[in-house]
C-alpha cells in the first residue's frame, strides 16, 4: 500500500520507512460547500492510498514553505510512498485524474512527539521534500499578526476532497466551505455529551462550524483559513462528529508556531532517512 500526497498545481514521490497508524473518524469533509476553481487554493494537497492501482484520496494538507507541507499526524499511515501533484485534481471514482503534473522525491516527515490518538490531542505532521514547490507556499501564511486573536463568529474557510455528507459520497472536485468560529466552551459542552474524553483544549484547538455545514471524512489534515490582510492558515482538519451537525475539531496552528520553526531548522539540511518514531500511540 502507498500513501500519495497530491495537490492542485505539483506532484511528489518517493520511499520512506512504514511507521504509523492511522486514526480513522467519523467525520472531517467538505458539507454544502461550493467547487473550487482552478488555482484557487494552489497550496492545497491530497494525501491518497495507492492498492494495486487504485487511488483513494484519505486526507487533505497545505504547503507552507518551499520545502515543507502540513497535515494531521492521523493522517500518516503505511507510508511507502508519497506524491504531490501541482494541477488541477479531479476525482474518478477512485481514480485521480491529474494533468501537467511534476514529481519530487520526500525527504522526510516528523509528527508531533505528544500526538496521541486516542484524545487526538497535537494532531499535526510535518513533511519535507526534496526538491522546493514553485511558489504555492506564498499564497498562505501561518504565522497570524502579533496581535491575532481568534475570534468567535469570525469567517473562516475549510477546503477539501471529502466526503459531501456524512457517511455519504467522496467529492469529485476541490470544494470549499465559509464557516464560523465556535467559541470553546460551547464547543466543548457539545461534544461533552457525546465523549466526556473529546479533548477540546483551547490552547491546542479550535472549533469552527456553521449550521449544516462542515468538514468531513477525508478533508482531515487540510487547512482552515482565515482572511485578514493575507490569508492565515489558523488551523488543520482534526476531528469531529456527523458532518455538518457539530462544530469541526481543528489543530490550533499558533500554538504549533514554535514547534513548526523548530522541527523545519532541525533538518533543514539534514533529514533523516527513515520515519521518525517518537510520538505516543496512547
Amino acid at each position: 500500500m502507498k500513501l500519495i500526497l497530491m495537490q492542485i498545481i505539483l506532484a511528489v514521490t518517493s520511499s520512506v520507512t512504514t511507521c504509523y497508524k492511522i486514526k480513522q473518524t467519523n467525520s472531517d469533509r467538505i458539507v454544502n460547500g461550493l467547487n473550487a476553481t482552478l488555482g484557487q487554493f494552489p497550496f492545497m494537497v491530497s494525501l491518497s492510498v495507492v492498492d494495486s492501482e487504485t487511488v483513494n484520496h484519505l486526507c487533505g494538507g497545505s504547503i507552507i514553505t518551499r520545502y515543507w507541507s502540513l497535515t494531521a499526524a492521523h493522517c500518516i499511515d503505511t507510508v511507502t510512498e508519497i506524491l504531490i501533484k501541482f494541477d488541477y485534481i479531479k476525482l474518478l471514482g477512485n481514480n485521480h485524474i491529474v494533468k501537467n503534473s511534476t514529481q519530487h522525491d520526500i525527504d522526510c516527515y516528523k509528527i508531533h512527539s505528544q500526538f496521541t490518538k486516542t484524545a487526538g490531542a497535537n494532531d499535526i505532521t510535518l513533511i519535507k521534500v526534496k526538491q522546493p514547490f514553485d511558489g504555492a507556499y506564498e499564497k498562505i501564511i501561518i504565522r497570524p499578526p502579533t496581535n491575532f486573536k481568534y475570534v468567535t463568529d469570525s469567517i473562516v474557510t475549510v477546503v477539501g476532497w471529502g466526503d459531501l455528507s456524512f457517511r455519504g459520497a467522496q467529492s469529485e472536485v476541490l470544494k470549499y466551505v465559509e464557516l464560523r468560529l465556535v467559541d470553546d466552551d460551547s464547543c466543548r459542552r457539545m461534544f461533552d455529551y457525546f465523549d466526556s474524553n473529546s479533548s477540546i483544549t483551547p490552547d491546542a484547538v479550535v472549533c469552527a462550524g456553521t449550521r449544516a455545514k462542515s468538514a468531513c471524512q477525508g478533508d482531515s489534515g487540510g487547512p482552515l483559513i482565515q482572511r485578514l490582510k493575507h490569508l492565515y492558515q489558523i488551523g488543520i482538519v482534526s476531528w469531529g462528529t456527523a458532518c455538518g451537525e457539530f462544530p469541526g475539531v481543528y489543530a490550533r496552528v499558533t500554538t504549533y508556531l514554535g514547534w513548526i520553526k523548530k522541527i523545519m531548522k532541525q533538518h533543514n539540511s539534514n533529514c533523516p532517512s527513515k520515519c521518525i518514531t517518537s510520538h505516543r500511540n496512547t
